[in-house]
């Protein structure tokens, strides 16, 4: 949970002056018209510009170590293969060391980008396939919150439903806020936060129980990885009692024979 208490914030003129808001885990929608204060309030949240106030996270100070804060006009990308800007993020990766390459594929699988892409450059890649890779290594990092600012503009709907899907997933362990003018990511948001002269109104959409845990914590706890799992022992063992079964019996015909 994310509480603001008494936020203030003026430029030239007043953005914010003593909000208030409380935002309940999961995938957040923040939308409004251009120019109302959501990348403000963003930038607020991340710590990337001073205000007046407090905000508490999961009843706690906000920490700066625990957010990751992503906007369109970022970019943190290395003119390199996408696996050369893996091994870059490696050391900043909240993963364990052992489990970083599985969590990595795990997240390409997530985001439909075919494994087979990480010795390609990334400026190769197609517009869509750039756009998704940015969220696959800001989710490597494993925060506990992420701020995305305007990232799903000018993508087709195939793209952007990739995208939302996959961060509805995520936001089962993660607290996400997701600045966008598309309609679309209604379908997909646990709350709507609608920014209007200065105030900020709440809708909730639906409860924060969906999705899959990405946070690995023990062995195969990746999305892909963990649904194999779940059903390849179960497979092995009725192969392998098939076998013995069929074994048993040809030794029998043979035995009568």
């Amino acid at each position: 949970m994310l509480e603001l208490v008494r936020i203030s914030k003026k430029y030239d003129e007043v953005i914010y002056d003593n909000l208030n808001l409380i935002i309940d885990d999961g995938f957040i929608w923040l939308r409004g018209k251009s120019g109302c204060g959501k990348s403000t309030l963003l930038k607020i949240i991340s710590g990337e510009i001073k205000y007046k106030g407090n905000i508490l996270f999961n009843n706690k100070e906000i920490n700066k170590n625990d957010i990751c804060y992503v906007s369109s006009d970022q970019n943190a990308i290395m003119d390199a293969t996408l696996f050369e800007n893996f091994m870059a993020l490696r050391k900043k990766s909240n993963i364990e060391k052992n489990k970083q390459m599985e969590y990595f594929y795990g997240l390409m699988d997530l985001f439909h980008l075919p494994r087979a892409l990480v010795h390609m450059e990334y400026r190769a890649l197609s517009t869509g396939q750039k756009k998704r890779f940015i969220f696959v290594l800001s989710l490597f990092l494993n925060k506990k919150m992420y701020l995305y600012d305007e990232l799903t503009e000018n993508l087709d709907e195939e793209n952007r439903i990739i995208i939302y899907e996959a961060i509805k997933t995520l936001a089962l362990n993660h607290f996400v806020i997701f600045v966008s003018h598309d309609e679309l990511i209604k379908n997909y948001v646990n709350e709507v936060l609608t920014l209007k002269d200065k105030t900020i109104t709440k809708e909730i959409i639906r409860e924060n129980k969906g999705g899959i845990s990405l946070d690995v914590k023990g062995e195969n706890d990746l999305s892909v990885v963990k649904y194999k799992s779940r059903f390849k022992r179960p497979i092995n063992i009725l192969m392998y009692v098939a076998s013995l079964l069929f074994l048993i019996v040809i030794f029998n015909v043979i035995r009568n024979v």
